[in-house]
């Protein structure tokens, strides 16, 4: 039938977007929980290596001009 297939495509759809409005509110939750740790830290004036680790994942050296890191978000940056 029609009706139960467009029923059932709009039905996944719909499951998978409730999905990805709850991934986007827990990450959300995890930013401010950061940010707001970060507000309470004291200026960094040196190297804190609990702050690194919080947020590099690991880093990948290709060659002396071509070091990425991979942060645990997934975010790539070229160093």
């Amino acid at each position: 039938n029609e009706l139960v297939s467009r029923y059932e495509a709009a039905k996944t759809q719909y499951d998978k977007t409730c999905e990805a409005i709850q991934y986007r509110k827990a990450r959300s939750r995890q930013m401010d929980s950061f940010i707001k740790e970060l507000r309470n830290q004291d200026l960094i004036k040196e190297f804190d290596a609990r702050l690194w680790g919080s947020l590099v994942d690991f880093i990948t050296v290709y060659s002396k001009d071509d070091i990425r890191v991979t942060f645990k978000d997934g975010t790539k940056i070229r160093a």
